[in-house]
């Protein structure tokens, strides 16, 4: 049996030798974030549990990529099997786009995982929901994390959030560890942007074939004030 929040919470607080550390914070800030949501007018229990749950999973990102679609198990705002996203252009326009099985719910999963669980082509998780909804949802969540200053680089889900993720690089050359933000940058290879590349301490360059600084998995988030930035503390990915 899955244990809610307050049930995590509750056993920690009366024996922490029973519940990880790690599943009593993440519990703690899921309930502080539902506190936060269910006091605006309209809220629903449901829209809280589904953005408590992913902003949580973000912070502990540092990190949030854009989300990724297809075809769900059930939405986890309206519970419906029957939204569809339609087909946009030619004699079919206005008509549900199909899949495999007729019940499929067109829509996104909100927190990105290298392996995500499906069940019959279906996506299931407590992170998807509808494209219907998710029209209305998504300037809830915008406001949101911004409300509560969210600890995450959001910039590919939310404009203007600030946050930048700035990773640890360890020199190939020198063997110092140094931030990406610190590093000089060099041209991509199809010349359309840059990318961190030069050693600050030894000057040795990265290129795209040869050798390379690797990361640490380490990251700290920065965010610009002005003319300078406030730099957080150092976290394991």
């Amino acid at each position: 049996m899955e244990l809610t929040d307050k049930q995590i919470i509750t056993l920690y607080e009366i024996d922490p030798t029973g519940i990880k550390e790690k599943d009593y914070k993440a519990a703690l800030r899921r309930e502080q974030f539902r506190t936060v949501l269910m006091a605006k007018e309209g809220m629903t229990t449901e829209v809280a549990q589904l953005i408590a749950y992913v902003a949580n999973e973000w912070e502990q990102d540092g990190i949030a990529r854009s989300p990724s679609t297809g075809y769900l198990g059930q939405c986890n705002i309206c519970k419906g099997t029957s939204h569809f996203d339609t087909v946009s252009t030619g004699k079919h326009k206005g008509r549900p786009k199909k899949g495999k099985d007729n019940t499929f719910v067109w829509g996104y999963q909100l927190v990105s995982r290298f392996v995500r669980f499906t069940m019959g082509g279906k996506i299931y998780g407590s992170d998807t929901i509808c494209s219907s909804c998710y029209k209305i949802v998504k300037p809830i969540i915008d406001e949101f994390v911004k409300e509560v200053d969210l600890q995450a680089d959001l910039r590919e889900v939310v404009q203007g959030h600030g946050y930048i993720q700035d990773k640890e690089c360890k020199c190939f050359k020198c063997g110092e560890l140094m931030w990406e933000s610190e590093m000089g940058r060099s041209q991509t290879l199809f010349m359309d942007g840059t990318y961190p590349s030069t050693c600050p301490k030894c000057g040795a360059v990265s290129l795209p074939f040869g050798q390379i600084h690797k990361g640490t998995l380490a990251f700290r988030l920065i965010k610009k004030v002005g003319d300078s930035y406030i730099k957080g503390e150092k976290r394991n990915a």
